[in-house]
């Protein structure tokens, strides 16, 4: 489900809880290549990080980036 609302452009943040355990492979969301800009990075002391990131959606329409003009206005 959610990897297709990021194939669409549907989604605007990505919050990613990252936990310090290894599971293997884990669950993939992405499917091939997405590029994300980092825009926030917190850590917590019991080790997790939380990392938010715009997805840089080109806009063919209008011939413009819309992930960076947004951080730009920030």
């Amino acid at each position: 489900f959610v990897a297709s609302l990021i194939e669409e452009n549907l989604v605007d943040e990505f919050n990613l809880f990252i936990n310090p355990a290894a599971i293997g492979e884990g669950m993939r969301i992405f499917s091939g290549e997405t590029k994300l800009m980092l825009t926030k990075s917190w850590q917590y002391e019991c080790g997790v990080v939380v990392n938010t990131y715009l997805p840089l959606k080109f806009n063919k329409k209008d011939n413009h980036n819309i992930g960076k003009e947004l951080l730009e206005t920030i």
